[in-house]
Parts: C-alpha cells; structure tokens; sequence
C-alpha cells in the first residue's frame, strides 16, 4: 500500500503506514515530512532563492561541522536524474544519511530531503528500499 504526496508541483508516492506532518509559516517557508521508521522524506518550499550550498550549510549548523561529511550525489526520481548533496552525519554512535536535491522549475526554491539510518552490517533496509523505488517509479515535478 502507498500513499500519494502533492505538495508545491511536487508529486510521489510514499508508504501508507508512513506518518505525516506539516510546517507552515505563511507564505515565506513550507515543510512537509513523511516519516517511516528509518526513513523520512521532506519537501521544503520557500519564497526566495536558496542555492543547494546554503541549503545544506543550514543543515551542516544543527550537526556541527565536524560531525557531518559531505558529497556529491544523484539519484533518478521519476525518468530523470537529479543533482544533490548527501551529508552523511555522525554523532557518537548514531548515524543518518540526508540526501539534498535541489528541483527546479518554480519561484524561489524546493529541496527534496530523503534521510535514512546508517545502517550496521546485518540490519534490515527493507524500508529504505521500498521508500526508493516507489520514488523512483512515482516522482514528478511540475
């Protein structure tokens, strides 16, 4: 089972039993989040420009920089590649992945956020797999 997100021009499918929340403020800054176990996908849409560099930089801040690694990388959603970012952070012996990209095509600026849990050899990544291929098969930027 899926369920359908359409936020901002911005349109896929993400697990069902994912939760989901918003944060709006006005019309300057959006945020949406659905958030499985391991996995959240985040849409963020605001009014002004914002390069992915400073995008990313904001993110780096909340981590401290000497806990974070970052690295170019791409991922096709929907038939077409996109460009971004993965800030792979670790804080003691808790580890995540954000992946950054950037879409393009509209007013302002629209990142699209897709983190996971570092995973221990042995682990499950069932989620992050189904996660990516309904993306992969379902993205859409209008």
């Amino acid at each position: 089972m899926s369920s359908r997100g359409g936020h901002a021009g911005i349109h896929f499918l993400y697990p069902s039993y994912f939760t989901w929340e918003a944060d709006i403020q006005g019309n300057h800054y959006k945020c949406w989040t659905m958030s499985g176990n391991d996995v959240k996908i985040t849409c963020f849409i605001m009014a002004v420009a914002v390069s992915v560099d400073a995008f990313v930089e904001g993110i780096i801040e909340q981590f401290g920089p000497r806990n974070c690694k970052i690295e170019k990388t791409s991922r096709k959603l929907g038939g077409k590649l996109y460009s971004g970012k993965r800030i792979t952070v670790r804080i003691r012996q808790i580890g995540i992945v954000q992946d950054v990209y950037p879409i393009h095509g509209a007013p302002g600026a629209r990142f699209l956020v897709l983190q996971d849990n570092l995973c221990e050899p042995g682990e499950s990544i069932e989620e992050a797999e189904r996660t990516t291929k309904l993306l992969q098969e379902s993205f859409r930027a209008d």
